[in-house]
């Protein structure tokens, strides 16, 4: 009698593996202004339409943007998918001379990603936003560039939202004080991470630059804002405000560990309420520059570095004064190892468990020429102003990694140079590796594409 053939390590894999469901991966469909193609490589990229972008950037799905000149002719909406562009300066957006959005030009929803893009020359008047971000969706290393919203540039559904990496210049918001701000929402809190905000302008709005939001990192340069504060609600983390003008600095707003220099203000520094801890306050002033801006009014002051011209108050807690912080140099707001704000904060008491899990859930490293001058020695592994050249390390929500397919043709590390920052302010560095697959001109350790 014959007798039965073993089975081979080989046909016992693929008789499991028959049995296994199959693994679905994304479809990526490729763009381009001119393009002729099917869309399903970069050698062969469809013509570019928000409608077609739309259709494409779908529950996992991705439209990807190759780099060239697109013009907006509808809404674009991202509906649990994804919209990356190649490159951040390569891919720019501007819009049809008729085009006027219900929400806004771009809408993120259902846990999409907007990515990788500059937005330019757009201007909307009827009550939309340039970027409508809808629940826990996210926007990331973008650049807005000469646009004027009737309302915010970034609008927030929900507390969930997320913006990184973005670089919002010479741009104007000019709404009633209930809706303006270019980072926005209805919900408090959404987080805006490692991004700037510089020579804008928010002509009428209450939070010029955010209205009930939290800024992790950010740098706010050459700001004028009109009607009340520079934050309505939210707070500022870790934050360098340079040169801003307005009626004051916040309502109802608290700031961590930030350095605030340059301002001019008519009407103080925080009104209604709010808390400010381990900050150093320099160069404030009225407008006229002709007296200082007191730490007083409203707001309680905790171990703040402030001028000796400026005075005290019974606001201030623990605030130490002088006539020089210590900065290394001038034009460079870190702290000088011999700088008396050295060893001179202390954890807030009860903003502890907040500041906890924002720096434990992501680690990022920064090289900051601004950012927290109160430093205690507990906290100083923790600070961008440290007593030396080095970057410490500090904590920012987890991206997820996803792949579709292999590997982002395009994919790159996250480490990248923030506008306005002199030195490298990285963002995540994402070295997951795949095989590319010969998907674009392909790259050797091509990294998997993140999101959040």
């Amino acid at each position: 009698m014959k007798r039965p053939r073993p089975f081979s390590p080989a046909r016992i894999a693929l008789a499991a593996a028959a049995c296994l469901p199959a693994i679905a991966f994304g479809t990526d469909v490729y763009f381009s202004p001119d393009g002729t193609g099917d869309g399903t490589s970069a050698e062969s990229p469809k013509a570019f339409s928000a409608g077609a972008a739309t259709e494409a950037a779908t529950s996992g799905n991705a439209a990807i943007l190759l780099d060239g000149a697109y013009t907006l002719d509808a809404t674009i909406t991202v509906d649990g998918g994804t919209l990356e562009g190649q490159s951040r300066d390569g891919v720019v957006f501007g819009v049809a001379e008729d085009i006027e959005p219900a929400a806004g030009f771009f809408v993120v929803k259902g846990g999409g990603t907007l990515a990788s893009f500059t937005a330019k020359d757009m201007t909307t008047t009827a009550g939309a936003d340039i970027v409508y971000v809808d629940g826990a969706s996210s926007v990331r290393d973008a650049t807005f560039s000469n646009v004027t919203s009737a309302y915010p540039i970034v609008f927030f559904s929900a507390a969930t939202g997320v913006a990184s990496n973005l670089l919002v210049s010479a741009c104007t918001v000019a709404k009633s004080h209930n809706e303006g701000g270019i980072f926005a929402s209805s919900a408090n809190a959404p987080n805006v991470y490692d991004s700037v905000i510089e020579n804008s302008v928010n002509t009428a709005a209450r939070g010029n630059v955010g209205r009930q939001v939290r800024f992790f990192r950010c740098k706010v340069d050459g700001f004028t804002g009109g009607y009340d504060g520079m934050l309505f609600g939210g707070a500022m983390f870790d934050c360098f405000v340079k040169d801003y003008k307005g009626s004051r600095l916040a309502r109802a707003a608290n700031f961590y560990n930030c350095t605030i220099v340059g301002s001019r203000l008519t009407s103080g520094i925080i009104g209604w309420s709010g808390n400010v801890y381990n900050t150093l306050f320099y160069n404030n002033k009225n407008t006229a520059g002709t007296a200082y801006m007191s730490l007083s009014g409203d707001g309680n002051y905790y171990n703040c570095w402030v001028e000796t011209a400026a005075g005290t108050s019974t606001k201030q807690f623990n605030c130490i004064s002088g006539d020089d912080p210590g900065f290394k140099a001038e034009g460079d707001a870190r702290l000088a190892a011999s700088s008396p704000c050295i060893d001179a904060a202390a954890t807030p008491s009860s903003p502890t468990a907040t500041l906890t899990t924002e720096r434990s859930e992501r680690s990022i490293s920064t090289a900051t020429p601004a950012g927290p001058a109160m430093q205690s020695t507990s906290d100083a592994s923790r600070r961008p102003a440290t007593k030396t050249a080095s970057s410490p390390r500090i904590s920012i929500p987890p991206r997820r990694e996803r792949c579709t397919r292999g590997t982002r043709p395009f994919s790159r590390s996250r480490s990248a140079r923030t506008p306005g920052f002199p030195a490298p302010f990285r963002s995540i560095s994402a070295t997951v590796r795949r095989p590319s697959r010969g998907r674009f001109p392909p790259k050797a350790g091509a990294l998997c594409r993140v999101s959040r």
